[in-house]
């Protein structure tokens, strides 16, 4: 466990915790707003890792070697208990004062391994060259080399007693136990290596961020399995070499501790090497093998009965232009409604721990933005954040709150803010943020509450939170008409300046991506008469958004939106606009 921890620090820094390492799987939070708790370490944790992570490398050779050289001690003492580095200590009451120094076994020792090993070097480079390469060699090799550790270092090998300066060879019948012994412990020390490689840091962490956002909570049960299964194949290795080279057991207990130790071997082994793949596949949708989701089939399905077209019209230079919208989003997930609730359903049942999280909050999300549905956008970043904790989705959620600035789902939204079990303020600056968020949605005491943690005086808080209060008695309304009985219409508001505007006014053609339609401040249906209302924005300049949707045998279709075409400047002096009639027509194509 303790040579285990050098290359767990050394990743975790190197893919958590430095932001500028080429191998990070994780941008680093920027700490001048609020963080997702998820993303969190213990200050003591983070010193500790950076502490060993940081380690040059001789020196974490130096630590390799002082842990392998104290484990290769406690096997040489269990297969020969003669073996010894001093001879003992004396000391007085106060200080150690003199070490006698084995000499004489530890020269008996090396010049007994020394050509040993030489000549299983050369028999295993033959072995290697007779095998085609694979795991056929790399095992034949390790018992080979445990073979000969034993046929020349145990109490009944070439050594014998490291005490004496005899050298007497075995009688053939303990020799051929020796080599078998040998082998068999030089086989299970492959299949724990074998096992152990298998659950590396490097695809524990990657796994583990595949799952969200990766911080010290979620660091710690994958920091748990990769230390525990490297102590337990150092216990294996243990109880294996008591069970195959202990003489002053009996032959029961020898036996107990052999067996023990390769059972739990085997079970390492068979336990990373398909238990580990199996779960991650089964219960994470996860590839082990690959890094990357296990993406179901139904994912990006769309049945022809929901291939449901939607266009978006917005008022471009005096005149209406008018979009198609993707039925796919970045997520590469069909935004259809059998998809999305299957989205929902696989999601419950794995308890929101997967790797397609990620992306189905992200469908979700572009879903809600396709539908002209802020209260759902909302809902959803909420949502991934408080389940994730990936910094993307508190981005989302920040901006909601400011988008839609002013309606109950913004205010009632600024809640997560005070939540410390979803995200953190690691400095007092961290605070500024919230209180602008809470001043823009009208919470002025909560956002001078927020500045005063932040440490701004109290006049500049108020001038701070004046200054971004909004006009919240405001409405736009009108009437649309024209449309198909069998279709749907949405009218929604973008500020003027929005990327949405920016790319209709492109000539070019071109079909919009769910995400464009993310800045919509207001969206309502209209009712049955056509009438619409739009309520409590900002103040500040917009444009009206108009959102239809047709049925599926509706594919060819032309849409022709005339009407007011002029954007609105909602402020004190003119609260109220009524943009109207809008008329909204349909044309075959010739």
């Amino acid at each position: 466990m303790a040579a285990a921890f050098i290359p767990l620090a050394q990743y975790t820094c190197a893919m958590l915790l430095w932001s500028d390492s080429p191998i990070n799987i994780q941008p680093h939070p920027d700490d001048s707003g609020p963080i997702p708790a998820a993303l969190v370490w213990n200050p003591r944790t983070y010193r500790v890792l950076t502490a060993i992570g940081g380690f040059p490398l001789a020196g974490a050779l130096g630590l390799y070697i002082a842990i392998a050289a104290g484990g290769a001690y406690t096997i040489l003492r269990i297969i020969n208990p003669s073996f010894r580095l001093t001879t003992g200590v004396d000391w007085n009451r106060w200080l150690l004062f003199k070490t006698y120094m084995h000499t004489a076994p530890l020269i008996k020792v090396t010049v007994t391994i020394v050509p040993v090993l030489v000549a299983v070097f050369f028999l295993a480079y033959g072995v290697a060259s007779a095998l085609p390469g694979g795991p056929a060699a790399t095992v034949l090799t390790a018992m080979l080399v445990g073979a000969s550790v034993w046929l020349a270092l145990s109490r009944n090998g070439f050594v014998g007693d490291c005490e004496s300066g005899n050298y007497l060879l075995p009688s053939p019948s303990e020799m051929i136990s020796l080599c078998l012994r040998g082998s068999t412990f030089g086989a299970v020390i492959w299949l724990l290596i074998y096992a152990v490689m298998e659950v590396e840091p490097a695809a524990l962490l990657r796994m583990g961020r595949a799952l969200g956002g990766l911080g010290e909570a979620g660091w710690r049960p994958l920091a748990a399995l990769w230390l525990g299964t490297a102590g337990l194949a150092g216990a294996s290795a243990v109880l294996t070499a008591l069970g195959l080279g202990t003489p002053g057991l009996d032959r029961t207990r020898r036996a107990g501790y052999g067996l023990a130790g390769v059972v739990l071997a085997l079970v390492l082994g068979v336990g990373t090497q398909r238990g580990m793949p199996a779960y991650a596949a089964s219960r994470l949708d996860y590839s082990w093998r690959t890094g990357q989701a296990i993406v179901p089939r139904w994912w990006s399905a769309l049945p022809n009965s929901e291939a449901l077209r939607v266009w978006v019209a917005v008022p471009v230079g005096g005149s209406w232009r008018v979009r198609d919208v993707s039925s796919v989003g970045i997520s590469e997930a069909a935004l259809s409604d059998a998809t999305l609730h299957q989205i929902r359903e696989h999601l419950s049942h794995r308890r929101f721990r997967s790797a397609l999280s990620n992306s189905a909050y992200m469908a979700l999300y572009e879903a809600a933005c396709r539908d002209f549905d802020p209260r759902g956008r909302m809902q959803v970043a909420r949502e991934a954040l408080a389940r994730l904790g990936d910094a993307s989705f508190l981005r989302l959620f920040l901006a909601e709150l400011w988008t839609q600035a002013g309606s109950p789902e913004a205010r009632n939204a600024l809640d997560v803010l005070r939540n410390p079990a979803t995200v953190v303020y690691l400095t007092d600056d961290a605070h500024l943020p919230s209180g602008d968020l809470c001043a823009r949605n009208g919470s002025i005491p909560d956002a001078l509450g927020w500045y005063r943690k932040a440490g701004l005086p109290a006049s500049r808080a108020e001038e701070r939170a004046a200054r971004l209060t909004p006009f919240l008695d405001t409405a736009v309304s009108g009437r649309v008409r024209g449309l198909p009985p069998s279709w749907r219409l949405r009218v929604g508001l973008v500020p003027e300046a929005a990327e949405l505007t920016l790319l209709m006014r492109a000539d070019k053609p071109t079909e919009l991506s769910p995400m464009m339609l993310r800045e919509i401040v207001r969206a309502a249906a209209t009712d049955p008469t056509g009438r619409f209302r739009l309520s409590g924005m900002p103040e500040g300049r917009y444009l009206p958004v108009l959102w239809i949707s047709a049925p599926a045998n509706s594919r060819r279709v032309y849409l022709h939106v005339a009407g007011a075409a002029s954007a609105v400047h909602v402020n004190a002096a003119r609260p109220a606009w009524d943009l109207g009639v809008l008329s909204v027509s349909a044309s075959e194509p010739d």
